[in-house]
């Protein structure tokens, strides 16, 4: 299976959860994946300011 058709089928799964205050646990993954996505870096190269700031945009909700 491709990687695309994985990334399409995760965004549209989530759309039929029938759990009450499941955007809440959405979000709470959302906010972990941002968070390590900026500690761990990537493509071998560390976060830089324009990461940080992404992320702090992100966090704040704007």
């Amino acid at each position: 299976m491709s990687w695309k058709i994985v990334l399409v089928l995760y965004g549209v799964i989530v759309t039929f959860q029938i759990f009450s205050s499941f955007h809440r646990v959405y979000a709470a993954c959302g906010v972990i994946f941002i968070i390590l996505s900026v500690l761990r870096g990537g493509n071998k190269k560390a976060s830089d300011l324009y990461d940080w700031l992404g992320m702090v945009i992100c966090l704040a909700g704007f």
